[in-house]
């Protein structure tokens, strides 16, 4: 399927939903079992917060770029949210 605006559009709608889940899925009790998330998620609660709130507001930019025609403001909001997802799982996800 052409890439084009509508699909940039969906694509970064369901990636502003999912910016959403990483403080709503890892929460008290969430430390047992088998997980793909390293320890310092609860650990470090405050830094935590700080990544997945940076990388909610990436998505969110980059849902409102997406609506946009303007190529560029989506390419910069790509790799801006590319970059915040990045830093949020070298810091919390397991290899």
């Amino acid at each position: 399927m052409p890439f084009g605006v509508q699909v940039a559009a969906e694509s970064a709608v369901m990636a502003e939903y999912a910016g959403r889940l990483p403080r709503a899925v890892f929460g008290d009790g969430t430390d047992r079992g088998d997980s793909c998330a390293k320890p310092e998620i609860l650990k470090e609660p405050a830094r935590f917060k700080e990544y997945a709130d940076k990388m909610r507001a990436e998505k969110s930019k980059l849902a409102v770029a997406a609506k946009t025609d303007n190529f560029d403001s989506s390419k910069t909001a790509v790799s801006a949210t590319g970059n915040s997802c990045k830093t949020y799982h070298d810091a919390f996800g397991k290899d």
